[in-house]
Formats: C-alpha cells, structure tokens, sequence
C-alpha cells in the first residue's frame, strides 16, 4: 500500500509506528546530489531541485518498494504516469474532493492513531479492489506502475564539467544510464569536482546543444568516460587560449573599424560612385569574421556601407580591403563570410 500525507507531523508519526513501513523520500532519487542542470530552467522551477529524469526514478523506486513492502509512506505524490489505467494510492488528507476513484486516488482521513487510521485505509483499499479490481491483486498495479516508470527512465545521461560562465567549452560525455553503473557515474563526478575543480552537471537531454542560465556553451565531447577526463584536464587551457583569440579579433576590429572605414571612403568609395551602374542593392545583413575559435560580427554600418543605398560590387570591394587588413595583422588565421537576413547569397546578387 502507497500512503501519501497531507500533514508532515502525521507522517512522521507513521514512520515511527507503522511497522514494518518502507519510508522512502523524493531526495533519495536524486542520485548525483544537487549537482545537476537542465536546459530549461523553467522545468526547474516546476520540478524543485530535481531535473527531469530523477523524476522517473522516484517513480520506479517507489513503484519496486510498494511491491518489496506492505507499506510505503511517501513525502510527496508518487505521480502516477498517464499510461497507467489504475493504480491505488492512499492520501491521508482531509481533502475528499476532486478525487478520482476510478483511477486509484483514495481519500483517507486521519483518525486520531495510526491503528484507526490504517483500518480505515485497509477499508478503502479493499471498497476499491472490489469495486474497480478487475479481479486483480493489489500489488498487481503497482507492477504496472513499475514497468511504466522503467520505460520512461534515459537508457543513456551525459555529463557537462564546466569551469566558469565566461568560457566557451565544456567538456560533455554520454553514458548508459541504469542501477548497476550508478556508482561508476558518480566516482566519475566526484573525480572532475576534486582533481580539475570543474562543476559537472547532469542530465537526460543527450543531443549537442547545452546552456546554462542562457550562456551557451560549445561541447568537447568525451567518447569515453576516460577520454571525457583528457578533455576535462585540458579544459582550462583550451578556453584560456579561446579568450585570447576572442580578445585578439574583438581589440582588432573595434580598434580600427573607425579608421578603416574612412580609409575605404577616400581610396574605394570616391572612385567607385563615378561608374554609372544598375548593380543590385546590398540587402540586409553583416559581415562575420571568424578567427581560430573566435567569431565576431561586424555590422555594414561600422565600415560607412549603407544597406539598400549601396551596391553588391562596392561591397566586393571592401571585402578585399577588409580581407587585406585582416591578413595583415593575422595572417591566414580567418575566414571572412557574409549573412543576409533575407537568405541572399552574394554571388546570385552580382552582375
């Protein structure tokens, strides 16, 4: 029998007096502690300080307790999945409506003890076994319950060690995910906290894209928990050398753009107005510069272009002159491309 509180005192009573009670509490399910994350926070703020997946653990462990034991007394609603048709719970609450019988929620009210409260509830189990059953036994629901909180278990998790919000990398590693390679999983977060003070962060959306307050991030991904222990040690000086890079490019652009731009309206702009042509406007967009792992967008307005105004051919033109700067103080370290925010390529827009 699964046993839910409304009242923490009246719960704890039971712990102590209900014997041979299973007490089974939501924080046990949170197996990795409160080292965890998600990639929506707003899923945080609904499930607590749980994430998402723990959720189904609680809902397996409460389901293989209540099959171990006669009792399970339960700090929280063990939230029964959807696909279960049925399945009994008793809530000793003084809140008898809105219920849904059928289904199992069974309303029962503290009787003063928990002997006469714990007949009242035999009672009820038995009112509902009889009237929705189907014949079946108790404990038959609750295997039910079992086998639908397994199939919503990851069979896989993956592991983000991240150092701090001003980096770009994290070092990320997937891992099968089950009750015999708990502990494995957790000597492995324990190793990245104590021997590269990274914080490691845990959770069930496996798929290349992470962020964590907003700030995303670029995974290294680990094809072993070994390898992923390589890229942690290596971490630090991988994003140390990104910094550099992003300050190099961002110093060089924001430095000269001024003065680059003046430089292209005497030497490229003056000459390239006196051709008479009917070449198509420069749409929309920017310039993107990436250099080495840094990336930095340089508007057409920092560099005196005027989007709609000016032509495609000019902006060839300072394309060149940018690509000749930029080689210049970096050598062949960067790659210049273009975006359009309507999808236009540059090439279709020439004549």
């Amino acid at each position: 029998m699964i046993l839910v509180f409304q009242d923490k005192n009246i719960r704890e009573e039971f712990e102590s007096k209900l014997e041979g009670a299973c007490v089974y509490r939501r924080i046990e399910s949170e197996l990795f502690g409160d080292k965890v994350s998600t990639e929506d926070y707003v899923n945080r703020a609904l499930y607590g300080a749980s994430i998402p997946f723990y959720k189904e653990v609680f809902r397996k462990r409460v389901a293989q307790n209540a099959i171990d034991h006669e009792y399970v007394i339960l700090d929280t609603d063990p939230s029964i999945p959807d696909e279960v048709a049925k399945c009994p719970v008793i809530y000793i609450t003084d809140r008898t409506e809105g219920n849904d019988e059928e289904f199992g929620q069974l309303p029962v009210k503290y009787a003063g003890s928990v002997e006469k409260t714990m007949e009242a509830a035999d009672e009820m189990m038995r009112y509902w076994l009889d009237k929705y059953g189907e014949g079946r036994a108790e404990k038959e629901f609750y295997k039910d319950f079992l086998d639908a909180a397994i199939a919503r278990i990851p069979e896989k998790i993956r592991i983000i060690a991240v150092r701090r919000l001003a980096d770009e990398y994290v070092a990320g590693v997937v891992v099968n995910f089950d009750d015999e390679n708990v502990k494995e999983i957790e000597e492995l977060i324990s190793k990245v906290e104590e021997e590269f003070n990274l914080a490691p962060f845990v959770d069930s959306d496996i798929d290349r894209h992470f962020n964590i307050e907003d700030y995303y991030f670029t995974i290294l991904w680990g094809d072993s928990p070994e390898q992923f222990l390589e890229i942690c040690r290596d971490l630090r000086e991988t994003n140390e050398k990104h910094r550099e890079e992003v300050i190099t490019i961002y110093e060089l652009v924001d430095n000269n753009a001024k003065s680059w731009a003046e430089e292209m309206y005497h030497t490229i702009y003056q000459e390239h107005i006196k051709e008479k042509n009917d070449y198509k406007k420069i749409p929309s967009g920017y310039i993107q510069i990436f250099y080495k792992t840094a990336y930095k967008e340089l508007c057409f307005w920092e560099l005196g272009i005027e989007e709609e105004k000016d032509d495609v051919v000019f902006l060839t033109k300072v394309l060149e002159y940018l690509g000749k700067k930029l080689t210049e103080a970096l050598g062949e370290t960067f790659e210049l491309r273009l975006y359009f925010y309507g999808g236009e390529k540059l090439k279709d827009l020439l004549p």
